[in-house]
């Protein structure tokens, strides 16, 4: 579920921040939209599919946190089905906001409501706006764009796009570590279960 860190566009975003381009981010938004499609028996229940801020929102809110560089503190969520009746459990909206352990926030939606006739399964979006810039992952994900003040936009160059398992040899080979640790794993399922857990009770809660 979070893979997406070895996409070039946030690994761009990640390198622009951490390089203090945009100065102190300060406000995140992010976007996971994917076509509904057909979907199995098991989305229709969450006993066995376990909601979609777990399922889907998971990419977004892992990337938002791993590029701005900062973890999240406190989440209030909303979530529903609006347009999938024969899937009551399987929420296709929703929408997550966090708070940012320097004072900012993060704003996560997803949706399940991509048409069928879109160029793409998912639209995947990130935009971090700081003291000092903004930046945007756009184009379904394939360039990251940088705003200063005073200067014009331009992309930013982008690395090779990493591989999952590559990554994993080279850790066990002593060669670096993985690019997700099994630490930041577990915390980043343990804050969406949070989300979850924030959007049925309709509470703000502490992580």
């Amino acid at each position: 579920m979070l893979g997406m860190r070895l996409l070039p566009p946030f690994q761009a975003a990640r390198k622009a921040v951490a390089e203090g381009l945009i100065g102190n981010p300060i406000l995140a938004t992010a976007q996971k939209s994917y076509r509904f499609g057909t979907r199995p028996e098991f989305y229709k229940d969450r006993s066995t599919y376990g909601g979609s801020i777990a399922w889907v929102a998971i990419h977004a809110v892992d990337y938002t946190r791993w590029a701005a560089g900062l973890d999240y503190t406190r989440v209030s969520a909303l979530h529903g089905n609006l347009a999938h009746p024969d899937y009551p459990d399987c929420e296709d909206h929703g929408g997550i906001l966090f708070q940012f352990a320097n004072g900012g926030a993060a704003l996560v939606n997803l949706d399940y409501l991509r048409p069928d006739s879109a160029p793409s399964h998912g639209d995947d979006r990130l935009r971090i706006a700081g003291s000092e810039g903004v930046l945007e992952v756009k184009d379904l994900a394939t360039r990251t764009e940088l705003i200063r003040s005073g200067q014009p936009p331009r992309d930013l160059p982008l690395p090779e796009a990493g591989e999952f398992l590559v990554d994993f040899v080279r850790e066990l080979e002593g060669r670096g570590p993985h690019i997700i640790g099994p630490d930041e794993a577990v915390r980043v399922t343990r804050i969406c279960l949070k989300a979850r857990e924030a959007a049925d009770s309709g509470k703000a809660l502490d992580l």
